[in-house]
């Protein structure tokens, strides 16, 4: 096969060359599982029957969001394996969820209101959720497919945690990796989460992320992502949020981009929901980040808010997609959409696009978007007080992210 390279039992591809390895079987990964039939069987099927049909890579999806340095990205696979030193994250944090594996102190086994979801965990159902990971035409079937297993964490209902969770790697290596996890939260819960996104230094790594937040409960997440390695790293993170009846989520984004930096969100929103997302970036060097956002209404008298804010100087590239769906059905909707960015450089780039798809007329819906510079009154302003340039243009930008 043309630009595949094999030396000494390693493996050199690139994510265009990679459906065509998925049968080959150069990792485990649930196509060629001895445990596919009781994880996601079906889906597997059709995520590989959708990427040999269209390499995710290649979708229109991505035109802004300076896809090629994935392309041209050679990852490689190899018989050895060296495990990473975790530094203090066991001790930092309360969960690492890991390719196929879930690690967690020991107090959770006595505690009863948090489960974790381990693939070969006995009695384990994951078939049940197998229709959150149907393909969609992007990388989450990449990751769905070359997953060792799916993992995840159960929150029982009429609950109140507060609960750390970093998503890290066990190999330290350079091939890809890939994971597929499920966060459920039971009814009536609240839930605060802080996730952590780990680099994995000369790689890609890849999330497909299914959240359930079940009727009556409340969930915080603040993500932020790791700013060591992050010039030589990429993370391409897929959430598909589902929201039950009469449940609150809020979600907080914060980072500085990376070699590649994906923050994919898509929320189905029924009845009676209260939907808030957050995103603020401070991008410079050559860092490159995307986020999308897609709000699915699809019942009444829901409530939800977006207010994504990039700062981009450098050579730095942002990209923002978002848009609101309301079905002719989901009447009383409130939604709104800003996405807001300040350019501080001829040689930095920024796409922003936000859309509506409105159905019915009795809700209320705003969208809009801004790209500016820093104000010349304001920063004279500030040096009229005796503040030097550079600390007034730091105030000036911190005062954009956070008022």
């Amino acid at each position: 096969m043309k630009g595949l390279v094999q030396l000494d039992k390693s493996l050199s591809y690139t994510l265009l060359e990679l459906p065509n390895l998925v049968n080959i079987g150069i990792r485990d990964n649930l196509l060629t599982s001895k445990s596919k039939d009781k994880w996601f069987p079906e889906s597997s099927d059709d995520c590989f029957k959708s990427i040999k049909e269209n390499n995710p890579l290649l979708n229109t999806f991505y035109r802004n969001m300076k896809i090629d340095s994935l392309k041209t990205h050679i990852n490689t696979a190899s018989d050895t394996k060296n495990k990473k030193i975790w530094d203090n994250n066991q001790n930092t944090f309360d969960i690492i969820l890991d390719e196929g594996k879930v690690h967690y102190p020991n107090y959770l086994e006595q505690d009863k209101s948090i489960s974790v979801m381990q693939p070969f965990k006995k009695y384990m159902n994951f078939n049940k959720y197998q229709p959150y990971f149907q393909p969609r035409g992007r990388l989450s079937d990449l990751c769905t497919l070359n997953s060792i297993g799916p993992i995840g964490v159960k929150f029982t209902k009429n609950t109140k945690q507060d609960v750390s969770i970093c998503y890290a790697n066990t190999f330290d290596d350079k091939d890809l990796s890939c994971i597929t996890a499920i966060i459920e939260i039971g009814k009536g819960t609240n839930l605060v989460l802080d996730e952590y996104f780990e680099n994995k230094k000369d790689s890609i790594k890849l999330y497909n992320i299914v959240y359930l937040i079940k009727e009556g409960s409340s969930v915080t997440i603040n993500r932020k992502y790791d700013l060591n390695d992050k010039d030589n790293s990429a993370s391409i993170v897929e959430s598909r949020v589902i929201q039950f009846p009469n449940s609150k989520f809020t979600l907080d984004v914060t980072g500085e981009g990376s070699k590649h930096t994906q923050d994919i969100v898509d929320l189905e929103i029924y009845n009676d929901c209260y939907t808030n997302i957050l995103g603020t970036f401070n991008c410079f060097d050559k860092s490159i980040n995307n986020m999308y956002v897609n709000l699915d209404h699809k019942g009444e008298n829901s409530f939800s808010r977006v207010d994504v804010r990039s700062i981009i100087d450098d050579q730095a590239h942002s990209s923002f997609l978002g848009s609101i769906n309301v079905e002719k059905s989901a009447t009383g909707v409130d939604a709104e959409l800003f996405n807001k960015n300040l350019l501080l450089s001829n040689t930095a780039t920024v796409f922003t696009e936000p859309q509506l798809d409105i159905n019915t007329k009795e809700i209320n819906c705003k969208h809009g978007c801004t790209v500016s510079n820093i104000d010349k009154d304001q920063l004279y302003y500030l040096q009229t007080k005796g503040i030097d340039k550079f600390t007034a243009e730091e105030t000036i930008k911190r005062c954009f992210l956070t008022i």
